[in-house]
């Protein structure tokens, strides 16, 4: 009489437990997390005009540290949760750029013109609000 094989021989209940908690590890928590920021990205805090530096820092690995120096195409850029920056006069670069949950990027609603951000990668997220607060209106991509 022929035996069955068994498909798990050679693995303990111990190994069978292991890889099944490395997938519940990476389906629910590690597969779901938000993007990591990147050593020297750009990260905008607090509220004001893009080219106030005093409100740019950089990602240094574990946190946000004082960069006082404007991003360039080369960077990319974070307006991050619950932070407003309001598009004015003067060349805006940046490599992507993000717009995290609860932040604005807004037009300057004193400036009679359009003021642009050129992108020289490839990502637009706006996770939050882009455009324009006229009379408290909010138009463009949100």
């Amino acid at each position: 009489m022929k035996s069955k094989t068994n498909r798990f021989e050679g693995f303990s209940i111990f190994n069978i437990r292991v890889l099944l908690a490395f997938f519940f590890a990476f389906t629910l928590g590690f597969g779901n997390t938000a993007k990591a920021y990147n050593v020297g990205d750009f990260g905008y805090i607090g509220s004001g005009a893009w080219s106030v530096t005093t409100n740019w820092y950089t990602w240094n690995g574990a946190s946000w540290t004082f960069q006082g120096t404007l991003p360039t195409s080369t960077n990319d850029v974070y307006i991050l949760t619950g932070d407003s920056v309001i598009v004015d006069a003067g060349a805006k670069d940046c490599k992507s750029l993000f717009v995290e949950t609860g932040a604005k990027l807004l037009a300057d609603p004193a400036l009679n013109s359009n003021f642009y951000i050129t992108i020289y990668g490839k990502q637009i997220v706006n996770n939050g609000i882009i455009g324009s607060a006229t009379a408290g209106i909010f138009n463009g991509i949100s």
